[in-house]
C-alpha cells in the first residue's frame, strides 16, 4: 500500500525541534554531537509547515521536557545523561523552539522520554481529530523520530517521515533511522512528494 496523506485524514507531527537539540550552544553540541545536519533542514521543515496550512492539515509540535520529577534513576543512568547539561531542562532556553515560531502550531505535545506517544495526550489529539495518517519530521532520526513512528505502527496509525526534513547526528544514524522506519514500521516520503501530492 501506498502512503496517500490525504488532508482531511492527515496531520503533521514536528519532533523536538529546539534549542538544546539543533543550536550550536545547545546541549546536544555540548555533548560532542554534530548538529550542522539539523540547522541546515530546518528550512525544509518550515516549508513542510506551511504546506500543511494551506490544506488545512493541523500541525503539532510535540517537544522534550526533562526535569527532575520526570528522570528517573534508569533514565539518568543512559550513556549520555550529564547531570550538569540536562537536556531540554523544563523551562530553560533549550527547551525553547529552535527557529520555528510555536505559533505555527496547532496543538503542543510536552514529552519526557523518546516517543511522542509515550506518556502524552498526542495519541488523544489524534484520534478527536480523526487522523490516522501521520507526517512525522524533526530529530533526531534514529532516536525521538524512530520511536514516534514505533509507537504510531503500534498504535494503528499509517506514519511516514519526511526524509528530507530529519536528520541525526550523523549521516549513519540518519540512515539507519530510515532503513528501520521504512523497513519495519511506516514509510518514507520527501517534501517533493508531499507538495505534489497535495497540489501545492
Amino acid at each position: 500500500m501506498a502512503f496517500n496523506p490525504e488532508p482531511d485524514c492527515t496531520a503533521l507531527i514536528v519532533v523536538d525541534v529546539q534549542n538544546d537539540f539543533c543550536h550550536e550552544d545547545g546541549a546536544l553540541a555540548k555533548l560532542g554531537k554534530s548538529v550542522g545536519k539539523t540547522r541546515s533542514i530546518l528550512p525544509n521543515i518550515e516549508t513542510l509547515i506551511s504546506y500543511a496550512k494551506m490544506v488545512s492539515v493541523p500541525v503539532l509540535f510535540v517537544v522534550t521536557h526533562h526535569d527532575p520529577v520526570t528522570d528517573s534513576p534508569a533514565w539518568t543512568s543512559r550513556q549520555m545523561y550529564n547531570k550538569n547539561q540536562i537536556i531540554c531542562l523544563t523551562g530553560s532556553w533549550g527547551a525553547e523552539s529552535y527557529l520555528l515560531d510555536r505559533k505555527d502550531a496547532d496543538y503542543m505535545v510536552i514529552k519526557n522520554r523518546y516517543s511522542g506517544f509515550y506518556g502524552t495526550n498526542l495519541d488523544l489529539i489524534l484520534r478527536s481529530l480523526g487522523r490516522n495518517r501521520l507526517l512525522i519530521c524533526g530529530f533526531t532520526t534514529n532516536v525521538c523520530v524512530e520511536s514516534t513512528v514505533r509507537d504510531a505502527n503500534s498504535l494503528d496509525y499509517f506514519a511516514a517521515v519526511v526524509s528530507d526534513c530529519a536528520a541525526a547526528s550523523t549521516e549513519q544514524e540518519h540512515i539507519s533511522g530510515l532503513y528501520n522506519i521504512e523497513k519495519y514500521f511506516g514509510y518514507l516520503t520527501s517534501l517533493t512528494d508531499v507538495k505534489h501530492f497535495w497540489n501545492i
